[in-house]
Formats: C-alpha cells, structure tokens, sequence
C-alpha cells in the first residue's frame, strides 16, 4: 500500500470514528482499527481522545493485551510530560509546582 492510500484509509477511519461518537451511535472497529486510531491521535497530539479511544476498545476487547499497553505508554508518557514541565516551570520561577 503506497503511504497516499494509507492516509486516505486512516482518513476514512478516523471519520467513521468521530461521526460514530458525534451520533451517540454504535459501530464495529476491529482492534487495528482501534490501534490506528488510538495512534491517530496520539501523532496528532490528541492524548485525550487517543484515551477515550482505547477505553472503548477495551470495552470491546476487554481480552486484548494491546489496548492495556498503549494505555500505560501513554499514561508513562503523560506523567514524564508533567513532570518535565513542573521540573522546566520550576527552575524558571525557583519554586516547586504542585
């Protein structure tokens, strides 16, 4: 699959997705589909909707060991962020930050 196809394909995903939740309606997503998705938002910056993602396809594959792993990278991940920012936040004003 050349990398045009690719986007197209993640595009048309990520549409179905959201229209999926703007609707309150009910879809099946496989659980790559779920794992691009979750990495959809994550690249985008997206962490909180990346979350939102895999909390509902670990409703729908409460089994997969997937979902549970990149829900612990990304709370790593947050909490390195919080902390490089307190650690950045502190040295500039000479304080600690709750």
């Amino acid at each position: 699959m050349n990398h045009k196809s690719g986007e197209n394909k993640i595009a048309k995903l990520i549409s179905r997705y959201e229209n999926m939740l703007n609707n309150n309606t009910q879809s099946f997503f496989d659980t790559h589909e779920f794992e691009d998705i979750a990495d959809h938002y994550i690249e985008k910056g997206l962490l909180g909707e990346a979350m939102g993602s895999m909390e509902m396809a670990s409703t729908q594959y409460p089994f997969s060991a997937n979902f549970l792993i990149k829900k612990l990278k990304y709370l790593q991940f947050s909490k390195d962020y919080r902390s490089r920012k307190n650690s950045r936040y502190s040295r500039i004003i000479g304080t600690k930050q709750p």
